[in-house]
């Protein structure tokens, strides 16, 4: 199953990830797929680790369903790419300290930028609430995933599956219980805001667990 989020105040708040400095956002991955339900009336974040004033997330540029970057306390980037309703995308943002910004689309590069990375994030990792969309999958990593890394999230690899030993937060929001579950080995649940009800989940293949 998957979260489906109305616009506004829904979402699921798991514990930041900010371990101290900011030098390891100049190298990270923030990742998930994303349907659409219907065009946006407002550009609010809809997947971020940070508040929006700091750390990076998902956006949609007001009003629409063009996809931006939120550098918190620096910039924003827009990508140039549009959801299309009713149809799961899987979206990536990698940082490279030597390169910048990567935006990716169903394991596709489709923009990059030179903005700066962002202020050291605060309040939460915050999942929802810019909808009216459905969320699965929400990963961060603190190293930039490789090309072959991001296409194989893109095509349906599993997150646990993906550069494990650097992923810092994965809620897959499977939605069967609360706290939602957080598996990247921090613990770190994520709770509920208003309403999120159960949806569809995107394709993805099996998790294979050696005996």
């Amino acid at each position: 199953m998957a979260r489906d989020f109305d616009e506004g105040s829904n979402k699921i708040v798991s514990p930041v990830y900010a371990p101290g400095g900011t030098t390891w956002m100049n190298n990270m991955t923030l990742a998930a797929w994303v349907k659409a339900d219907a065009s946006a009336s407002a550009g609010l974040a809809w997947l971020i680790n940070g508040s929006g004033a700091d750390g990076v997330g998902f956006a949609y540029q007001n009003p629409g369903l063009l996809v931006k970057i939120l550098i918190g306390g620096v910039n924003y980037v827009t990508t140039g790419y549009t959801l299309t309703v009713g149809l799961w995308t899987h979206m990536a943002a990698v940082r490279v300290a030597a390169g910048g910004w990567q935006i990716w689309a169903n394991g596709v590069l489709i923009h990059t930028s030179n903005v700066t990375a962002p202020v050291a994030p605060t309040v939460g990792f915050q999942i929802g609430n810019g909808g009216p969309l459905k969320l699965a999958e929400c990963g961060l990593w603190d190293v930039p995933l490789s090309p072959d890394q991001v296409g194989a999230l893109a095509v349906g690899a599993h997150p646990l599956k993906v550069a494990p030993a650097n992923l810092r937060r994965y809620l897959p929001l499977w939605g069967v219980a609360f706290p939602e579950a957080e598996l990247s080995g921090a613990a770190a649940n994520g709770v509920l805001t208003g309403a999120a009800a159960l949806a569809d989940h995107p394709p993805m293949g099996p998790i294979l667990i050696a005996a």
